[in-house]
């Protein structure tokens, strides 16, 4: 499924039912759909671009975003092996590390 906008309604039951995401953009500015995918904890396919780079919990999830084999064969792997990114505490640590608590402290704190 292909989705350009989600209402606020529908994104909790599209991330709670999805087994994977595939986020694949050619740019981006930070990856907020990223972080709401590990709030659910699930594995996310990524770009392999830099802003996501920082966000990212294991190498294996990164695809060259120009390769659709790349993409597909990534994509069967984890569905093949039902492979998991990292454990719940893995996903829980980095969304500490950016959530808007720590964020609005870190802004407040530099001004």
């Amino acid at each position: 499924m292909f989705k350009k906008y989600i209402s606020d309604e529908d994104l909790n039951v599209y991330l709670n039912s999805m087994e994977l995401m595939l986020f694949t953009p050619e740019s981006e500015g930070f990856g907020l759909p990223v972080l709401e995918a590990y709030a659910v904890q699930k594995p996310v396919i990524l770009s392999r671009i830099q802003p996501l780079a920082e966000i990212s919990l294991s190498a294996n999830q990164f695809v060259d975003f120009n390769n659709p084999k790349d993409i597909a064969e990534k994509t069967i792997n984890f569905l093949k092996k039902n492979e998991s990114i990292k454990s719940p505490k893995s996903f829980k640590n980095l969304l500490n590390q950016f959530s808007w608590e720590r964020s609005a402290s870190i802004f407040f704190k530099n001004l």
